[in-house]
C-alpha cells in the first residue's frame, strides 16, 4: 500500500463545520434517494376526467341504442355538473347527476329526434349497463 493511501485511511473522521457547504451538498445529492412525483395535470379535459369517470359516446345506430323494456330509446341528460364541451355539438360528460327520459312516440326515429331536440343524447345499451351497474343512471326495467 503507497505512503498517501495509508495516510488517508489512517487519518482521523473530519469534524462537518470544517467541510465546505459545497461538499456537503454534493454528497446529499449523491446519496438522495429519487422519489416519486405526482404531478396534476390542469387543463379542462384533464379536469373532466378526474372529476367523472361518466364519459360516453353518443351513438347514431338506433339498433343498438339504449332501450326501455317497453322497447322505447332511453334519452340521457347530462347532470347540471356535466361537460361544457362537446363533441360534434354533443355533449359526452354525463357529471354526476345525468338523468333519463323515455318518449314514447311512434317510431325510434321521432323519439331519437326529440331526445337531441331535448339535449340529450343516445348511448348504447352495453354503456347504459355499465352506468346503470354502478349506480349513475337509473335501471332500465324500472323506465
Amino acid at each position: 500500500m503507497s505512503k498517501d493511501k495509508f495516510q488517508k485511511q489512517s487519518d482521523p473522521i473530519k469534524d462537518s463545520s470544517t467541510v465546505s457547504p459545497e461538499h456537503n451538498r454534493r454528497r446529499l445529492l449523491k446519496n438522495t434517494v429519487a422519489i416519486p412525483i405526482i404531478m396534476t395535470l390542469s387543463s379542462s379535459v384533464a379536469a373532466q376526467v378526474a372529476r367523472t369517470s361518466n364519459l360516453v359516446t353518443p351513438i347514431e345506430n338506433l339498433d343498438v341504442a339504449a332501450k326501455s323494456t317497453n322497447g322505447d330509446l332511453l334519452c340521457v341528460h347530462p347532470g347540471p355538473d356535466g361537460s361544457v364541451d362537446v363533441v360534434n355539438e354533443r355533449p359526452v360528460d354525463l357529471g354526476t347527476l345525468p338523468s333519463v327520459t323515455v318518449d314514447s312516440a311512434d317510431s325510434a326515429d321521432l323519439q331519437a329526434s326529440a331526445c337531441q331536440r331535448e339535449g340529450g343524447i343516445l348511448i348504447s345499451a352495453t354503456a347504459y349497463a355499465s352506468l346503470s351497474g354502478k349506480g349513475v343512471l337509473p335501471d332500465s326495467s324500472i323506465l
